[in-house]
């Protein structure tokens, strides 16, 4: 089974949106979404749905397969 890493997604976020010269705002314009989502997401306070999740991946040049785990049991 596996698990979504919030952790590594939102750590992963916030580097390349930096590396990029972007605000949270402007990375949210540029994707659609908003900078209250992007800021959640960047502090891993909740996940995003999955298009808002697609939409981040597809922007930032990320798999989005990269954010899961397998579940150990």
């Amino acid at each position: 089974m596996r698990q979504f890493n919030l952790m590594k997604l939102g750590i992963a976020v916030k580097m390349k949106r930096q590396m990029l010269g972007f605000s949270q705002r402007e990375l949210g314009e540029i994707c659609g979404i908003s900078s209250a989502t992007v800021l959640n997401v960047e502090n891993e306070n909740s996940a995003p749905d999955m298009a808002n999740f697609i939409k981040l991946c597809d922007w930032l040049g990320f798999e989005p397969n990269d954010f899961f785990t397998e579940k150990r049991e």
